[in-house]
């Protein structure tokens, strides 16, 4: 088993058990690096404290990120007592249809497998949202322009700057960076092959 964990405290308060005994504990030092190991698929459980976090959105990111990769999370709380609390994956919400393609890059919406070159590459719904969203704006778009969107044209709920900043992290480890580019002080764009 192995544990990527993101806390201050000594992790052992919380894996004490004879059970946790041959368990690798990964220390993940910062949320860039939770979100490649989770992306790897380099630990089986994320174990979170959420003190740990100067922003609590990133919290829901890297769990959501985590549960689409099937990695288990693991919420740790000191409240009253040391103690954890697993979270059961459930069903994200269905990704709209993604009427853009490229040269290299197609979607299949039905079950969020992108193919780049023809080789198919899977990602999360939300994920799968946001490439639809940055193809079909040619000029660069921030996150504000995409929660106006979100709830005046697509009915989708607004995104924080962590799962923003999250799935554009997703959207170039899965394409390449030379697929979603940093305009600077003007957001973010689509460029296909």
């Amino acid at each position: 088993m192995r544990i990527g964990y993101l806390t201050h405290q000594d992790i052992r308060a919380w894996f004490n058990e004879p059970q946790w005994d041959r368990a690798a504990l990964i220390p993940l030092p910062s949320i860039n690096n939770a979100l490649v190991t989770i992306t790897a698929q380099a630990i089986d459980m994320l174990a979170i404290d959420p003190t740990w976090f100067d922003d609590i959105r990133w919290l829901a990111a890297l769990v959501e990120v985590a549960e689409w990769h099937h990695i288990h999370v693991v919420m740790l709380f000191r409240h009253l007592k040391t103690s954890l609390r697993h979270l059961q994956p459930g069903a994200g919400p269905e990704a709209p249809p993604v009427p853009h393609t490229s040269p290299c890059v197609t979607v299949d919406t039905q079950s969020n497998i992108l193919r780049h070159h023809g080789q198919p590459l899977a990602l999360p719904p939300k994920a799968v949202t946001l490439l639809q969203i940055l193809a079909e704006n040619p000029a660069p778009i921030r996150l504000d322009a995409i929660n106006a969107m979100g709830i005046t044209e697509h009915g989708r709920t607004p995104w924080t700057q962590g799962t923003f900043k999250a799935y554009i992290h997703i959207l170039r480890k899965t394409l390449g960076t030379s697929h979603v580019i940093t305009v600077p002080h003007r957001g973010y764009r689509f460029s296909g092959c």
